[in-house]
């Protein structure tokens, strides 16, 4: 069933760029210019340090600076503190990239990698401040406000996982950590190479996505809808870099506007799952739960703001 849905999406797609060339070129070229010049610039160092400190093991200097706030908050061990600080700190999907290197590692159980997953795959601080803030909503004096939110509430969700699935921080038994955090190595040069190429391969992986689901996009502004508000909306869930700009333009409500772009934000998008798929799936990860995960958080996130909202404006 899920292959025919697959072949059918993909044809209809095919279908769709044949008979519309100038809306797909219009969706691929808007994702192309923000894959340049808004998504290499901010992630592949990210990517690339990510992966130099898994080879060099410094990440276990990093985890054992972190790991007895960090630790205790989340219920977790040291290189699940460094998970957890890269996807708060680094943004879609770097969160997933982390866990699944350490995963891939055997570092985690599996158990707990999906406990990760859940709730430390989020916005960057960056992209809040300077995109959200700045860009669409032009008030920097709302920082504190969505950053509680979009940060406090998978903190929050971490608590009630822990609480419903014990298992959940399950650890792994037989000393991986141990191996794993024995100090810092050499680097050779093929190392260095190595991490490149990875690193690379993930960023043009995730523009691919970003293309893709830009000229989806680019579609569905184009139907002949009744209702903006509507198209607004869909472009957000469908991918959050174009949809909330477009939000914050449409005539919604001040605390409406409000409450769809943080839960656009806290869910980051379709894209952004298909993004945070390809991560997963080659290291045998659930999307399903990530999925589930980030949708209850989406829901909270965007009743509370809307109730913020009603407060703040």
């Amino acid at each position: 069933m899920k292959k025919l849905l697959y072949g059918c999406f993909i044809l209809l797609l095919f279908i769709l760029i044949l008979l519309f060339p100038k809306i797909a070129i219009a969706g691929a070229s808007r994702g192309l210019l923000l894959w340049f010049q808004v998504l290499i610039p901010t992630l592949f160092p990210f990517m690339l340090l990510c992966r130099l400190l898994l080879k060099t093991r410094l990440l276990a200097v990093i985890a054992r600076i972190l790991y007895p706030v960090l630790g205790k908050l989340f219920g977790t061990t040291p290189e699940g503190a460094y998970c957890v600080l890269t996807g708060f700190l680094c943004g879609y999907p770097m969160g997933a990239d982390a866990v699944s290197s350490l995963y891939r590692e055997k570092v985690f159980s599996k158990a707990h990698a999906h406990y990760l997953i859940c709730f430390c795959n989020n916005v960057s601080g960056g992209f809040l401040s300077g995109f959200i803030l700045t860009s669409c909503l032009h008030n920097q004096r709302l920082m504190l406000p969505c950053a509680l939110l979009l940060y406090g509430i998978p903190v929050l969700f971490s608590f009630l996982l822990r609480h419903m699935r014990p298992y959940a921080s399950e650890l792994p038994a037989g000393g991986c950590f141990g191996r794993f955090t024995k100090g810092f190595s050499d680097m050779k040069f093929a190392d260095f190479n190595e991490c490149i190429r990875e690193s690379l391969a993930a960023i043009g992986q995730l523009g691919g996505y970003v293309i893709l689901f830009c000229i989806l996009s680019q579609f569905f502004l184009s139907l002949p809808l009744p209702s903006l508000r509507l198209k607004s909306i869909l472009a957000g869930i469908l991918e959050i870099t174009s949809g909330i700009p477009l939000i914050a333009s449409t005539p919604f409500s001040p605390p409406a506007a409000f409450a769809l772009i943080l839960a656009c934000a806290s869910f980051g998008g379709l894209s952004g799952a298909a993004q945070t798929w390809g991560i997963l799936k080659p290291c045998g990860l659930s999307l399903r739960i990530y999925l589930i995960s980030k949708a209850i958080q989406a829901l909270v996130t965007g009743a509370a703001a809307f109730l913020l909202g009603l407060y703040l404006f």
